[in-house]
């Protein structure tokens, strides 16, 4: 059995109540993890060694009149990519925020596409996912307010991949990305994987995004079982690409559960 919760917080209170009753009831030890540590164990069983991207703040150059945007820390490959890439793209910075609120809406926006945006009915994975014509031309931010292009935004995710092979490094949507990629196209890892899980129990399900929900489906097999907690009126984490819809919609989504 494996429990899986969306924060750190939640994995450790569940992980301290299971090892209690596990103790009292004289089971064996059950795993508790959260996704992001659940992927992590995923990509060494690929093979591979994730190393994450750092953060860091806005050199002074890049700065505007915003202070937020000013202070706040910045993927450290998207401040490098400024000069190349995202310097030649539309300025999305019109309110003051100046070129860290660029790098900071097409941060968002890469997360966004990986981790199950909105407008787009797969979850994007791979830089050609979204070379597509039948795409749309815009894609919007997660505030609702403002979009970008779809060619910029492809551009730069490709640029950004390009940079995560070479450095050899890996952000936590592109880890999930890269864990999904495998279950989705490579069977022999799904099947180790499910054969691993006798039973899958997820809390917190009104915070997973649509990557991990499709993970967590791949994950279990047809011998496996699936439980989820959550509940629609706590979701808090949309800024992090989590959609109400997965617990919304669970029943339909998995008649197994």
């Amino acid at each position: 059995t494996l429990v899986v919760s969306f924060s750190r917080p939640g994995s450790r209170a569940i992980g301290d109540r299971v090892r209690q009753l596990s103790k009292q009831l004289g089971l064996r030890p059950i795993q508790v993890r959260t996704f992001h540590s659940l992927c992590y164990q995923m990509m060494h069983l690929l093979g591979k060694k994730p190393v994450m991207v750092k953060k860091v703040r806005l050199p002074k150059q890049l700065q505007g009149n915003n202070t937020y945007f000013n202070r706040r820390w910045y993927n450290a490959i998207l401040v490098d990519l400024f000069v190349g890439e995202l310097s030649k793209l539309p300025q999305t910075g019109s309110d003051g925020g100046g070129w860290g609120q660029t790098i900071n809406d097409y941060e968002s926006i890469l997360d966004s596409i990986r981790s199950g945006h909105p407008s787009l009915q797969a979850v994007i994975v791979r830089s050609d996912e979204l070379d597509r014509p039948t795409l749309p031309d815009e894609l919007s931010l997660r505030d609702g307010g403002k979009s970008l292009p779809r060619e910029s935004v492809l551009k730069v995710l490709q640029a950004y991949e390009r940079e995560l092979m070479s450095r050899r490094l890996i952000d936590y949507a592109g880890m999930v990305g890269i864990c999904l990629h495998a279950l989705r196209t490579d069977a022999n890892f799904r099947l180790q994987m499910q054969t691993r899980i006798a039973h899958l129990l997820v809390d917190e399900f009104q915070d997973t995004s649509r990557a991990q929900e499709e993970m967590m489906r791949l994950l279990v097999g047809p011998l496996s079982g699936l439980t989820v907690v959550g509940d629609n009126d706590q979701t808090i984490f949309t800024f992090n690409g989590s959609d109400v819809s997965n617990i919304l919609e669970f029943s339909k989504r998995n008649t197994q559960a």
